[in-house]
């Protein structure tokens, strides 16, 4: 049998019998130990007993005990570290940040990390119920992502009402560079722009959809099946929430609902200074090689606006017939409002620039 304790084996003979037993697999004989009291054992043993009566000895009963004692450690960057075939037992306390899909997803977190639970759990959590008494699984990492899987037998105690986690406000080149200290955290990406429609689907097709925010990319999934049916358009810039985790070498945002991918919208009266500006939520329309680039190139005193082939390295565009596009949506009221557009603009004789206000279909305040 397999055992998550130490076990305290009796062996049993006919009356009278003098009983001798070995532990390292050997059969045993008349020198070998002699069976006085039941036997503790604390690892993965096979037992093999004879008993002897009366100069005979009977047949060696063998039995085999799988004993598996968790490995106790003090968090979730310790179990991170071990990285072993161990069963763990995180002591610490943890807080949980998320569980999905019938208990099948859990995540949850410390002062010294996030971590991924997958598999079924005895127990349901809330956002914020805090676990004490041990979180008790196996260590894995599916494709780059850490796991800890669920140990039938050793449930994970049940959690008491806590406050839920804020998500952290982070971009995501940070996330990309720092992937191991955003693990399964749950975070916010400002203005990340949606490279092409897409509707959120169960397949491994459909889950997926890519997103930028400067030249860092990643995708939307939807690992949990909360956002089923939401359908989002190319070019779109957007916030999402979501738990950090990869799959190779694509790291994916998995939103826990509809709600946290929220579509950013400017609203009138509206203003960019340029010379400050990172991004403000414009967006690229054009495939062409020149592109609009938000930044600091060589002859600026500050951050422009400018035509760039080169992804901003330079404000050095190539020399052809091309049109350049970017976009910014802007909710503009039913009634009232006077849209008027004030800018300075440098380039030479062949070059044009145009304003223009587009609709994409009527949205009101």
């Amino acid at each position: 049998p397999t055992n998550l304790a130490t076990q305290t084996v009796p062996i049993e003979g006919p009356a009278g019998a003098t009983i001798y037993y070995t532990l390292d697999g050997t059969t045993p004989t008349t020198a070998s130990v002699e069976y006085t009291a039941p036997i503790e054992v604390a690892t993965t043993v096979t037992i093999n007993a004879i008993a002897v009566l009366g100069g005979e000895s009977s047949h060696v009963s063998t039995a085999s005990y799988n004993i598996r004692i968790p490995v106790e450690v003090a968090n979730i960057a310790a179990f991170k570290a071990a990285a072993g075939n161990d069963i763990y037992k995180i002591t610490g306390d943890v807080t949980v940040l998320g569980q999905y899909s019938n208990k099948y997803y859990t995540f949850v977190q410390d002062a010294t990390g996030s971590l991924y639970i997958y598999g079924n759990m005895a127990n349901a959590y809330s956002p914020g119920d805090v676990i004490s008494g041990g979180v008790y699984g196996t260590y894995d990492v599916f494709h780059g992502l850490t796991e800890m899987k669920p140990v039938t037998g050793l449930p994970t105690g049940a959690g008491t009402a806590g406050t839920p986690v804020d998500p952290i406000v982070v971009s995501l080149s940070t996330i990309i560079d720092n992937y191991a200290a955003y693990e399964c955290k749950l975070v916010t990406l400002e203005e990340v722009t949606i490279a092409a429609d897409g509707t959120f689907g169960t397949t491994n097709t459909t889950r997926g959809v890519n997103i930028s925010q400067g030249s860092a990319t990643a995708q939307i999934y939807n690992t949990f099946g909360t956002i089923t049916g939401k359908q989002v358009r190319a070019n779109d810039v957007v916030n999402v929430t979501g738990f950090v985790i990869r799959y190779n070498n694509t790291i994916e945002i998995v939103p826990r609902s509809t709600s946290d991918i929220v579509e950013v919208v400017a609203s009138l009266p509206y203003f960019v200074d340029f010379d400050n500006a990172t991004d403000e939520g414009f967006t690229n329309i054009s495939l062409q090689t020149n592109k609009w680039h938000i930044g600091q190139a060589s002859g600026f005193d500050n951050n422009k606006l400018f035509i760039t082939s080169n992804n901003g390295a330079t404000n050095k565009y190539e020399d052809v017939l091309s049109t350049a596009l970017i976009g910014r949506k802007v909710r503009v009221p039913a009634t009232g409002a006077v849209l008027s557009f004030d800018y300075r603009v440098m380039g030479n004789e062949a070059d044009r620039l145009v304003v223009m206000l587009s609709t994409e279909g009527i949205s009101t305040n």
